[in-house]
């Protein structure tokens, strides 16, 4: 079967579906659920799944799953991944009225064309020219939210990392994994978006803390939140430090200040996120926040206690990745716009320190990510999503894996060359 006759029969198959794709999203909007609490949503997709020939293994303690297409002739494995989770967004008019959460983030419309590509890929035929296995991943907690319950979890031992991709790592489940592609909504005026890096994260929570509450007339106790601001102060004076080219951002919020209006604080509490380009500049970042908020407890005699935890390393798309789902974008008619360093940041970061990873994404959407308008406006993005998704894993799987052995061996270089190493960074 030719290339141009491989994609007719794949995009024939994957038009074919739009109505389904579009209940389907539709369905998932109406049971959103935030990060690792995505059972309902779990099911209802693993259901849809289970419909097709594929051979589907449920995680262990936390939703999600992993349904695999094999083409029964040896070669790479490709992840397709898809995030179960939602945003908190109670005025979404779809928002869960209870919880709050609310798919504002697109993941409904996501999940859907992943199942799409899986449809796509097995109704068309085209699986006897493939080499090599398809892991469709519906993957949990894709959203940095809800860290207070997610650090419980990890308190716990119910799961090692907050996010959902960086937890399934520590639990072997991409080992097998060659390369993964991961694709997601966006309200922008182009069609097709190829990202090329973003900011990783690590959390820090700072807790000020005195055992002088008094009164505040007496003036005999010590402000704890005085020091907090003292702290932050000492923050911004090292900002002038920060370079440029690291994209930093470290910007701190007080959860808790105070108790009453005529107690003096004894426990100011601070949530943060450190954000940068590289794990070095995140590192460097940390530091000074530790130091800015240390010495200012120390300079009002109270004790601050600082809690640093991972949350996603910096991602770093596969360039050679992005030039193959570039060219099965301009086979298909269009262009794919190749997107600047983004401030944003993903766990699809921390599968790029071991693997070939990509992130795309597609528009037909009108609203902000994120924000309470955000909503498909255009339903064809499902299938054309679908239709992309399953060309890349043609284009990988093809001609016995050709392209997948080139990339894997002369195009891509880990940070962390085994999962236990990447383990021993991200705990």
């Amino acid at each position: 079967m030719e290339e141009k006759s491989i994609y007719k029969a794949m995009i024939g198959s994957s038009d074919s579906t739009l109505d389904e794709l579009v209940a389907l999203a539709n369905a998932l909007n109406k049971c959103p659920e935030t990060g690792y609490r995505e059972y309902k949503t779990s099911a209802l997709l693993r259901e849809k799944f289970c419909e097709l020939p594929l051979m589907i293994k449920q995680f262990k303690d936390i939703p999600g799953f992993a349904a695999t297409l094999d083409t029964g002739k040896p070669g790479a494995t490709i992840a397709i991944l898809c995030e179960l989770d939602a945003i908190t967004c109670p005025e979404y008019k779809d928002a869960d009225p209870i919880t709050g959460a609310a798919h504002c983030c697109g993941h409904n419309a996501q999940m859907a064309m992943v199942y799409g590509a899986a449809k796509a890929i097995i109704k068309s035929g085209i699986l006897d020219v493939l080499s090599g296995r398809i892991c469709f991943m519906a993957v949990p907690a894709g959203e940095c939210i809800e860290l207070g319950y997610r650090n419980q979890l990890r308190q716990d031992g119910k799961i090692r990392l907050i996010g959902g991709k960086s937890e399934l790592i520590s639990q072997g489940l991409f080992d097998d994994i060659d390369v993964a592609v991961s694709i997601h909504s966006l309200s922008a005026p182009w069609r097709f978006g190829l990202a090329s890096s973003m900011n990783g994260l690590q959390i820090k929570t700072i807790d000020i803390i005195s055992n002088k509450t008094q009164a505040s007339p007496t003036r005999a106790g010590v402000n704890t939140l005085d020091a907090a601001l003292l702290g932050i102060s000492a923050l911004n004076a090292w900002r002038s430090t920060f370079r440029e080219d690291d994209y930093i951002s470290a910007d701190p919020i007080i959860t808790q200040g105070g108790d009453s209006e005529n107690i003096t604080p004894s426990n100011v509490h601070i949530e943060m996120l450190v954000r940068g380009r590289t794990i070095d500049a995140i590192k460097n970042v940390s530091r000074k926040v530790d130091r800015a908020f240390l010495n200012a407890a120390q300079a009002l005699d109270v004790e601050a206690r600082i809690a640093s935890y991972h949350g996603y390393f910096p991602f770093v798309a596969n360039s050679k990745l992005n030039r193959v789902a570039g060219n099965v974008i301009k086979s298909m008619g269009a262009q794919a716009a190749i997107l600047p360093h983004s401030h944003r940041s993903t766990d699809l970061g921390d599968l790029s320190t071991l693997i070939p990873v990509i992130q795309l994404y597609i528009s037909g959407y009108a609203g902000g990510l994120h924000n309470v308008d955000f909503k498909i406006v255009d339903n064809t993005c499902l299938t054309d999503g679908a239709k992309i998704l399953a060309g890349i894993a043609i284009e990988l799987l093809v001609d016995f894996g050709n392209c997948i052995r080139h990339i894997l061996t002369r195009h891509h270089t880990p940070i962390f060359t085994s999962r236990e190493e990447y383990v021993k960074e991200a705990e």
